[in-house]
């Protein structure tokens, strides 16, 4: 089997990549008009929103140090609540250095 080499960097794919980062930042604040940025999404409504399974939100995501904090109760079997402003803010800022 072959494997497929990465085509190198040009000008031209790196304007594609910025594209689509600008499109999905465009995305992600028309999200934001439209969601109440005051509501309280269960990890189910997160896991909606970023368009990934509950389970590997669950799984990593909720657990993730950076991902915002439970605004419910600690205790270990106790649903997850989250502001969805901290979410969404999460995500937009999830890849900047």
């Amino acid at each position: 089997m072959m494997q497929q080499q990465e085509q190198p960097l040009t000008v031209e794919s790196l304007k594609r990549i910025l594209a689509n980062h600008d499109e999905r930042l465009s995305r992600l604040e028309n999200d934001k008009k439209a969601y109440g940025l005051d509501e309280i999404w269960t990890a189910k409504d997160v896991a909606q929103y970023a368009k990934i399974s509950y389970g590997y939100f669950m799984q990593k995501l909720a657990i993730d140090p950076a991902f915002p904090a439970s605004v419910g109760t600690q205790k270990k079997n106790a649903p997850k609540k989250y502001r969805a402003e901290d979410v969404i803010a999460f995500f937009k800022n999830r890849h900047k250095a």
